[in-house]
């Protein structure tokens, strides 16, 4: 979709008949969308980390693999957002 679409979907909702209601909706659900792309939403203190209580029900192996995939998450994340690093 990228950001042409992004931005030509505020400017229906900036130029059109909007109302003060549906405008608000509108951002609420954007920031949602923000919050899913940068890891903040949904999770207790929006920190992006699964909660202790989640983790200590994990067997070994499955904490193991996890580690391993977040380690893999935050690789991709540096080359997405500092692509010369």
């Amino acid at each position: 979709m990228g950001n042409s679409y992004a931005r030509d979907e505020f400017r229906r909702h900036r130029d059109g008949k909007t109302t003060k209601a549906q405008w608000q909706t509108f951002s609420l659900e954007w920031n949602k969308y923000l919050e899913m792309l940068t890891g903040t939403g949904d999770l207790p203190g929006g920190s992006g980390d699964i909660p202790d209580e989640a983790l200590s029900s994990m067997t070994q192996e499955q904490q193991q693999r996890m580690q391993e995939l977040k380690q893999e998450a935050e690789l991709a994340r540096a080359k997405l957002f500092n692509p010369d690093s």
